[in-house]
């Protein structure tokens, strides 16, 4: 596929599934082995299927969830993104208990396709920040 076509499941994937919780659209852009190199708390299955979990989870707790994208671009089968996430812990969080706080956090995604679909990734965000936000770690004086 295209750079310009893998942009296009990138956004179509943040649009979907982060934003929407359309968890079905993973089982059309995602391989089934694909992996994802996180700091996964849960140690999710690979494929559609934890990609399926994280977001599931992720929204259960911030049900207010929203992703924009601040930077994407593509080289050869590599698109990198780096996006802003902002919601309200109103639920349960990977065992955090709901704290009601808003957060706000960025990260960066460099993600491989193969056929088109989204088989591997590797993800960095500012989890010490979240954290903080949430009160979940003491702030830094």
């Amino acid at each position: 596929m295209s750079e310009a076509e893998n942009l296009a499941v990138m956004r179509h994937y943040y649009d979907e599934i982060v934003n929407r919780g359309n968890l079905a659209v993973a089982d059309t852009i995602f391989t089934p082995d694909y992996v994802s190199h996180h700091n996964d708390p849960a140690h999710l299955p690979p494929g559609p299927a934890g990609v399926k979990a994280f977001v599931a989870a992720t929204r259960g707790g911030f049900p207010d969830l929203r992703i924009t994208v601040d930077q994407i671009f593509a080289e050869g089968d590599q698109v990198a993104s780096m996006w802003t996430m902002q919601g309200t812990q109103t639920g349960e969080w990977f065992g955090t208990p709901p704290t009601g706080k808003r957060a706000r956090w960025v990260g960066v995604v460099i993600t491989r396709f193969a056929d088109g679909k989204i088989a591997e990734d590797w993800y960095n965000f500012d989890q010490l920040s979240l954290l903080m936000q949430l009160g979940i770690i003491p702030a830094q004086a």
